[in-house]
């Protein structure tokens, strides 16, 4: 299993089209993945999108607002997505209010089997 935790502050009202960007787990390590998102704001007014690939896993969604690193299982934000070789993932992350606020996540990838057949 891979993982990264970061912290972003987003901006007073603007979008990070992905805070993946640049980071190694951009695109998926593993010829084979499933995904998991766990994520936090530091107040109300962050919402959060997950997109594999050319494939949309959830729409824009509130994001909660506990103001400190996620904490496993409790800051689940969606899993169980499949992601494969080279696939660029993009978490992008809107910021509604009138202050600049951080998003904090963690996202884990456990590399599965691949079985042809």
């Amino acid at each position: 299993m891979a993982s990264v935790q970061l912290l972003v502050t987003i901006a007073a009202g603007a979008t990070n089209e992905n805070v993946l960007q640049g980071n190694r787990f951009e695109r998926s390590p593993f010829q084979i993945a499933k995904g998991a998102l766990f994520c936090t704001g530091s107040a109300a007014g962050l919402t959060a999108e997950l997109n594999v690939g050319s494939r949309s896993i959830t729409s824009a969604s509130t994001v909660n607002d506990q103001d400190r690193l996620p904490v496993v299982p409790d800051d689940l934000f969606v899993d169980g997505w499949v992601v494969q070789s080279g696939e660029l993932i993009q978490i992008r992350v809107v910021n509604t209010t009138l202050g600049d606020l951080d998003f904090a996540f963690k996202m884990e990838l456990d590399e599965q089997e691949l079985v042809e057949g």
